[in-house]
This record gives structure tokens, C-alpha cells and sequence, in this order.
């Protein structure tokens, strides 16, 4: 008689680091890499791979992966190959979208036609939102402050001559 016990890891933090881990793995193994830096995987404080003919670059954050490719036969390939390897690891996954020219991703659009990345109109309205709401309280807690200065600093970070904004 022996004894199994599969869980994840009691915490965010383990079920986080787990997720990430799994998905840098199946996506991982579904990009082409060389040796002189073209294709592979994004991954935290290491060297951004370069995006080449036949060698796309590949995003994880938990449980998202974003592929960019020089092309949409590249970019089809890879996806494919993404899927095939949640298959066969057991994972359920859902399609948000096939290779083109822009993908909402994280709360942003990247738009490669337009060279443009920007927040999506959501993430636009919740800012205002929210905002709105905290000037009409005209107070707030200490951590309250902090989360909201946090997605102002977030937000601005695309245009970030914008941070001027939250001087005095």
C-alpha cells in the first residue's frame, strides 16, 4: 500500500511560480531558438530573444502565451505546436485568437500594422472610473492610495512624459 498526494502547493505564490513554470515549459518547447539570439522565449531578467524569418518570439505571463512571428505562417506554426504541447501535458487551454496583426493582450493592444501598442478601452474606462470615484470620496486609506498610484503608474508607462502629471 502506498500513499499519493498531488496538490499545488498551499499559497499564491507557489500556485503562481507553478503556473508560470508549466506554461514557460510547453511554450518554451514550441519555439525554434539559434544560437546567435533568434527565436525562443521572453523570460524574466534574461536576454530578450530577436525576432527573425522562421524564428518568432514567444511571451508568457501565468497562464497567457503570446506569440510574435515575422509572419503568419511562422506565428501559425508555433501556435500550433503551443497547443499540441498543453494537449499532450493534459492542460485545458481556450483559443483567444489565431495569427494577425493585432492582439489584446494583458490589458493592452499591440497593433503591428499600426506599430502601436495602447490600452484597451476597458482598462481606459476603469482608470477614469476609479478616479472619478476617489475625487467624489475625497479620501482614502494609505494602501488604497497606493493601489490606485500604482495603476495610474501602470497606465502611464506607455506614455511615461505623463508621470509629470502626478507631481504636487
Amino acid at each position: 500500500l502506498y500513499f499519493v498526494f498531488e496538490a499545488v502547493p498551499m499559497g499564491w505564490t507557489w500556485a503562481f511560480y507553478l503556473c508560470q513554470a508549466v506554461m514557460e515549459q510547453c511554450v518554451g518547447d514550441a519555439v525554434r531558438h539559434t544560437a546567435h539570439g533568434f527565436g525562443g522565449l521572453v523570460r524574466d531578467r534574461k536576454v530578450v530573444p530577436r525576432l527573425g524569418k522562421g524564428f518568432p518570439v514567444a511571451a508568457v505571463y501565468v497562464d497567457n502565451a503570446t506569440v510574435v512571428g515575422f509572419d503568419k505562417h511562422d506565428t501559425a506554426v508555433v501556435f500550433k505546436r503551443v497547443l499540441r504541447n498543453l494537449t499532450n501535458d493534459g492542460l485545458l487551454y481556450r483559443e483567444e485568437c489565431f495569427p494577425n496583426r493585432s492582439v489584446e493582450t494583458v490589458g493592452l493592444v499591440l497593433n503591428l500594422g499600426l506599430r502601436r501598442i495602447e490600452h484597451t478601452p476597458k482598462q481606459a474606462w476603469r482608470l477614469f472610473k476609479g478616479t472619478r470615484a476617489l475625487r467624489r470620496r475625497g479620501r482614502c486609506s494609505g494602501r488604497q492610495m497606493e493601489r490606485f498610484t500604482g495603476h495610474i503608474v501602470n497606465y502611464f508607462m506607455l506614455h511615461p512624459e505623463s508621470l509629470s502629471a502626478l507631481g504636487e
